[in-house]
């Protein structure tokens, strides 16, 4: 798990592979996703949970670059 720190005491944190969150269908009003994408060999699995548990909106920033890179 993660260590905690004193500025995060209202945060639970987790490690979870995004292509099968476990949070319930719009639990958050709203998801934040960066420069993780263009590493996801199941990117279309990992954006359907995204939009799964984002009620409201998701925001997806992709790394632009000439050569993709894409690890496990």
């Amino acid at each position: 798990m993660f260590r905690q720190l004193p500025i995060f005491n209202e945060w639970n944190l987790s490690k979870e592979k995004v292509e099968n969150l476990p949070f319930r269908d719009d639990e958050f009003d709203i998801v934040v996703f960066t420069h993780v994408i263009e590493h996801i060999l199941d990117y279309k699995t990992a954006i359907s949970e995204l939009r799964r548990i984002a009620a409201r909106k998701l925001s997806t920033t992709v790394a632009r670059c000439t050569g993709a890179l894409i690890t496990s």
